[in-house]
């Protein structure tokens, strides 16, 4: 596990180069705290900072191929080096070290781009082809390493985080609007923008290459749909038997490494069952770290204590209070390079540091909920379908009686989840599930922008996903809602939280979900195995039913958030309030303070619940100050 960056750039010669390459990795020392190393010629300059996980004496960096003329630096794993190492010395190639980086560079010779297919496993990286001058960036299938990049006629270059490539003097740090408009519906920035103009997010499954010529092209290598209706014969026990077998494998095969491992526990059925097979594969005593809080509609511990008492395990947890958020906040806000108001991000940073007292690298069961169809949006997909054709002064009326509901600072009350399902309502069947995760109504922000951002928000913002919403048009409704999770709020909101939440305590976490294998088998099955009824994760129930424990299996769905809107109102108000004052935005008139002071006063005096707007609110403010005003 690494941070890579590099610069092509005629204009600078080799010395030049170098001083922008170590300003740029000096950014990026917590992602990789091992060691650094780096490559410099006339045409590139390519580095990595280094977590060490596999081959820790000689998986140094860059990698390079047996002549020389490739040149390489890799963030991630590859979890299935070993089968492709030994193909690789079948076919000819001469490896000189167990790193799981070294067959990327001989899988390139053998089929060029159509080898990343491939690659089991997370992974950001460049190679630089010397004879061709040809420069190739890339990306993991589900985009769990993060790669961004700047184009601009000759010159490209790339980081796995933002704040290296603004160290470049030729970036500017000139404010995307339509990535903010984006941001205020969604909580976070969708690819490719960034917040920044000129800065873009490298798709997932995608290599793009640059040419000596200035020229830049991408190629997507692998796309999930393509699994949609293979294996509409396959009975239960059939898919039953498959799954197990295939998540065992993907556990199996995560658990390849030189240091210890652990596991993120909620007590849900997604890590509870990385639990399960990591415990058949007799890896020793499986160190589980977990969160509890004292407020019980958040709190997850008594399911964890019992994966606990089940399984044997070494389990440490800790409370997570108003005081914990405090002590991490500015970590959290240095960290975060866009604007991103998951606020999950807080408590995933603080078991990320618990966990990195004891182990190097996690697991975690991300990408469970959106593989299986877990979150309660799948199944209001389909009851909005029909809410829908109430006629309207009827569905008006219900809109209306929503608001008239007492506000609640619990997790995701029956009233809270009410309001948010009438939100959506009025917008069309794809654009739904956005708006229900989602903050600010198009109407909303209108409201809110200042002179700063006049005119800025006047279409549709959530346009910007057309394109993909096209793509997946002919599916069924929950296999549709599914593939634009995976690709918008799974990638840009999820991974993004736990990779910079894990990498900032220089822990790597493993997500074994998200086998490229795995998912492809759960897509090729029809879309009731994953949500049957109002039962989502159907088909995973049913096959982990004689390894997990009933309650676990049957409790609700319960995501990994924090008590926002009472800690807001209570510990955290001197912050909402010092923050959001008058006299200290640092928002050049972006947002309309009558409206900042409106919602604040409405979510105090506790007439509504607004705790993700002014969680919005109060991140874009932050990340302003730190990156727009430093």
């Amino acid at each position: 596990m690494c941070g890579i960056c590099g610069i092509v750039a005629s204009a600078y010669s080799r010395s030049e180069k170098q001083v922008l390459l170590e300003k740029m990795l000096a950014k990026l020392e917590h992602r990789g705290p091992d060691e650094q190393g780096l490559y410099v010629d006339e045409n590139v300059a390519i580095g990595a900072r280094r977590l060490s996980i596999v081959d820790i004496k000689r998986g140094t960096q860059p990698v390079f191929n047996e002549t020389g003329s490739l040149v390489m630096v890799f963030n991630g794993e590859i979890y299935n080096s070993i089968e492709l190492a030994q193909q690789l010395s079948r076919q000819g190639h001469r490896l000189i070290t167990r790193s799981d980086a070294e067959p990327i560079v001989h899988c390139y010779e053998e089929k060029g781009t159509d080898s990343f297919c491939d690659l089991n496993g997370m992974f950001a990286f460049c190679l630089w082809d010397k004879e061709r001058k040809r420069l190739i960036i890339a990306r993991d299938h589900f985009g769990i390493k993060p790669l961004y990049y700047y184009h601009e006629g000759g010159v490209l270059a790339f980081a796995s985080e933002i704040k290296a490539l603004l160290e470049l003097p030729f970036v500017p740090r000139e404010l995307n609007r339509r990535a903010l408009d984006l941001y205020l519906t969604l909580e976070y920035i969708p690819q490719p923008l960034s917040i920044f103009r000129d800065i873009h997010k490298l798709p997932p499954a995608t290599a793009l290459h640059f040419e000596k010529s200035g020229s830049l092209t991408m190629r997507e290598y692998w796309c999930l749909e393509d699994s949609i209706r293979l294996n509409g014969e396959i009975s239960e026990e059939a898919a039953c038997e498959e799954l197990r077998m295939r998540l065992e494998d993907s556990v199996r095969l995560r658990l390849r490494s030189d240091v210890d491992i652990g596991v993120f526990l909620s007590g849900g059925i997604d890590s509870s069952s990385i639990i399960a097979f990591m415990k058949k594969h007799n890896v020793g005593p499986v160190r589980a770290f977990s969160i509890a809080f004292h407020e019980k509609t958040f709190d997850e511990s008594v399911y964890a204590r019992e994966i606990e008492k089940s399984f044997a395990i070494q389990h440490y947890q800790e409370f997570f209070t108003p005081q914990s958020f405090l002590d991490i906040f500015p970590a959290v806000v240095e960290q975060l390079d866009e604007p991103f108001a998951d606020p999950s991000v807080f408590p995933t940073f603080y078991l990320s540091r618990i966990a990195r007292q004891h182990v190097k690298a996690a697991f975690s069961g991300e990408g469970g909920d959106e593989l299986f169809a877990g979150y309660p949006t799948y199944w209001a997909g389909r009851f909005a379908g029909t809410c829908a054709m109430i006629p309207g002064p009827l569905r008006k009326m219900a809109e209306k009686a929503a608001q008239l509901f007492p506000p609640s600072d619990t997790d995701l009350s029956f009233f809270y989840k009410y309001k948010r399902f009438m939100k959506g309502i009025a917008y069309e069947d794809a654009y739904r599930p956005f708006i229900w995760k989602g903050a600010f109504s198009e109407d909303e922000k209108r409201l809110l922008s200042g002179e700063g951002l006049k005119g800025s928000f006047d279409g549709l913002s959530l346009s910007h996903f057309d394109g993909i919403i096209e793509r997946y048009r002919n599916f069924d409704v929950v296999s549709r809602h599914q593939l634009l999770d995976i690709a918008t709020y799974l990638q840009d909101d999820l991974l993004v939280k736990a990779d910079r939440a894990s990498m900032k305590n220089s822990l790597e976490v493993r997500l074994p979900f998200l086998d490229y294998r795995l998912a492809e088998f759960v897509f090729s099955l029809p879309s009731f195995f994953r949500l049957k009824g109002f039962t989502g994760k159907y088909i995973l129930k049913r096959a982990l039913k004689d390894t997990l424990p009933q309650s676990v299996l049957r409790r609700k769905k319960k995501g990994f958030g924090m008590p926002v809107a009472r800690w807001l109102s209570n510990e955290l108000r001197s912050l909402l309030m010092d923050t959001l004052s008058p006299s200290l935005m640092a928002t050049d008139g972006f947002f309309k303070q009558s409206y900042i002071d409106a919602l604040l006063q409405r979510h105090l005096t506790k007439k509504e619940d607004l705790r993700k707007e002014i969680w919005v609110v109060l991140m874009a403010e932050l990340w302003y100050r730190r990156y727009m005003r430093s």
